[in-house]
């Protein structure tokens, strides 16, 4: 397949996640998406379940503002930006209060895991 589409293949080590930085970047949007999707309300037609939540990804991908290129992927392609013709309403206080549930989920897992340390220099515990 990368022959058919002239792509070269750039092999990297996993010990450095700096070298696969564009991908990496993919992977959390469709992370992201997956986890806000609520694909388990959704009802499937035909056998590919999958069709609409890749399209949305890849279409946040291509009008994902890349700092490096001062454009999206869209606008580089098609000379202009890709608009959505529908109207979205983020309800940014629910995402903030999600990211800080989390947080404050991890801080209570890890001060469970901290337990009395003893000093056996001085037989103490701390």
């Amino acid at each position: 397949m990368c022959d058919i589409f002239k792509i070269k293949k750039k092999i990297t080590s996993s010990y450095n996640p700096h070298g696969n930085a564009i991908i990496e970047r993919i992977h959390q949007v469709l992370g992201d998406a997956f986890r806000t999707f609520k694909l388990y309300a959704m009802e499937y037609e035909g056998e590919e379940p999958w069709e609409p939540f890749l399209t949305a990804v890849a279409y946040a991908v291509r009008t994902m503002y890349h700092t490096t290129l001062q454009a999206t992927p869209g606008q580089l392609v098609f000379g202009q930006a890709m608009l959505l013709p529908a109207r979205f309403k983020v309800d940014w206080a629910h995402i903030a209060q999600c990211k800080q549930d989390a947080i404050n989920r991890s801080n209570q897992r890890e001060n469970s895991l901290k337990g009395l340390h003893t000093n056996t220099k001085l037989g103490t515990k701390s």
